[in-house]
């Protein structure tokens, strides 16, 4: 699958289809998989969402390994 199949495939969903999977899980995948680079949110903003807040330590990650 390549991103522009991805895209495609994103936009086919509804609304409700997306709800099942939650609001924060589809904040988040809406803006990680904008086409345009300007809009699209970048690994420090993505890692600072509150979807993956949970799974992500600070602590741990050095801006190095990003």
């Amino acid at each position: 699958m390549t991103f522009y199949d991805l895209i495609e495939f994103l936009s086919t969903l509804d609304k409700e289809t997306l709800g099942l999977v939650g609001s924060e899980s589809t904040h988040f995948i809406e803006k990680l998989f904008k086409f345009d680079p300007a809009t699209r949110i970048t690994v420090e903003q993505a890692l600072a969402h509150s979807y993956l807040t949970a799974y992500f330590d600070e602590d741990k990650v050095s801006k190095e390994n990003l």
